[in-house]
């Protein structure tokens, strides 16, 4: 059951990861629907392919725990698209 949220707020050099535990898959995806409606086109979702992390993580822009929590929630599905 994915209850959980992770917001990762990026300003010029700094980033800060927020992580809402929500009581239910339900009540997670309203508030996921509703920030959805908000976000710039080019913003990044679960949908973004892993690869794209992974070259970011490389270069040094993404924290290795950033990239560790990205990495535990494709983790979670039932295949990852590497490509």
């Amino acid at each position: 059951m994915e209850v959980g949220l992770q917001l990762v707020l990026k300003s010029r050099n700094k980033s800060r990861t927020l992580y809402i535990a929500f009581s239910s898959e339900k009540d997670c995806n309203a508030v996921h629907d509703a920030v959805s409606n908000y976000l710039p086109a080019d913003c990044r979702t679960e949908e973004t392919p892993i690869i794209e992390y992974t070259r970011e993580w490389v270069k040094g822009k993404l924290s290795n725990y950033d990239y560790l929590a990205i990495i535990n929630t494709y983790s979670q599905r039932s295949t990852l698209d590497l490509t």
